[in-house]
């Protein structure tokens, strides 16, 4: 495996599979440097007793999903 002409998608997709893979590419790199900062935020956030809704906030920045968390019950209107 040549780092030098490396097939970024490629690579990925390979990562994801449990295959051989180039771990030191500039995506895979930002990836580990996000994660890093976003555990150390979470975790500070976590023994300062954040709230629930704030840790799972939290999360999903961490992990990067786009699905919206549950509007808090008194938020809801009923009618």
């Amino acid at each position: 495996m040549d780092p030098n002409n490396l097939d970024l998608a490629e690579n990925r997709r390979r990562m994801l599979a449990g295959e051989l893979y180039y771990s030191f590419t500039p995506d895979l790199t930002a990836d580990r440097t996000r994660c890093k900062v976003a555990c150390g935020v979470y975790n500070a956030q976590n023994a300062g007793g954040a709230s629930r809704r704030k840790q799972v906030e939290l999360w999903k920045e961490y992990v990067g999903t786009p699905i919206p968390y549950c509007v808090p019950s008194h938020k809801v209107v009923r009618t």
